[in-house]
């Protein structure tokens, strides 16, 4: 914080904070309301505070209330199925499923929490996920890939009325290809977007609140790093994704 109006109460020139911002994100220096502003702990690095991403998957595994033992399925581990599969971690489930595509992804997620991880590539998800779960399907399935590919093959791995979470951001049209499945599956399906301010803001403070605590690990998922002035780099590699890459950050220095 580099200075603070005269009606704040909750933060002092000098601490260290995470910020949700809608605009400005990549600016050196931004005004914000107080209520946007999270405290963060001196061990955290500010390039680990990413508050907005935090806030989607926290409010994400709210909204699906995991219950303990519950078997999940997280179809997708990039970036935001990392971070979900710790919060579905913390959240009780005896079963945490990694399906992707990525081997050195999939050995991320086993370091981080998963009890199983698939290569869909090269295993069938549907045969192993039955076997792991005696016929039945997954209690919760999250597709988080926000793909055509990913959307058809959560529904394959939830079981009779079980959570079906559509975390993934689907821009454009997407198909769902049998309607009359998921309608005769009676799934839960659960819409894991938000909009409401209030909403976003309180999951932002719950997810930080867990990363000052060692409850999320950030480290391992950034990849790459690029200062300021290389920002463009930093969109190039978000966009091209070269081996390896779970996330870029952009570093103040």
């Amino acid at each position: 914080v580099e200075d603070v109006g005269e009606h704040i109460t909750k933060f002092n020139k000098g601490d260290r904070v995470a910020l949700w911002v809608d605009s400005k994100g990549y600016a050196e220096k931004i005004a914000v309301k107080e209520d946007r502003v999270f405290p963060l702990a001196e061990k955290i690095p500010f390039e680990e505070a990413m508050a907005e991403p935090i806030a989607c998957t926290t409010n994400g595994v709210i909204k699906t209330n995991i219950q303990l033992g519950d078997k999940v399925v997280l179809v997708g581990t990039g970036f935001m199925g990392l971070i979900l599969l710790q919060q579905i971690k913390i959240s009780g489930a005896s079963e945490i499923i990694a399906v992707d595509i990525r081997d050195e992804i999939l050995e991320l997620a086993l370091k981080l929490g998963a009890t199983k991880t698939i290569n869909s590539l090269k295993e069938n998800p549907v045969d192993i996920v039955n076997k792991l779960t005696d016929g039945i399907g997954a209690d919760v399935c999250f597709e988080v890939g926000g793909n055509q590919s990913t959307l058809d093959l959560a529904p394959q791995l939830c079981r009779m009325e079980g959570k079906l979470v559509i975390f993934g951001y689907h821009p454009g049209q997407r198909i769902i290809k049998d309607l009359g499945y998921w309608n005769w599956m009676a799934f839960d399906i659960i819409n894991a977007h938000f909009r409401d301010l209030k909403t976003i803001l309180k999951g932002s403070q719950i997810g930080v609140e867990l990363l000052n605590k060692n409850m999320l690990k950030m480290k391992p998922l950034i990849t790459h790093k690029f200062p300021l002035d290389k920002i463009n780099e930093a969109f190039k590699a978000a966009k091209e994704k070269p081996k390896g890459f779970i996330k870029a950050v952009v570093v103040m220095e």
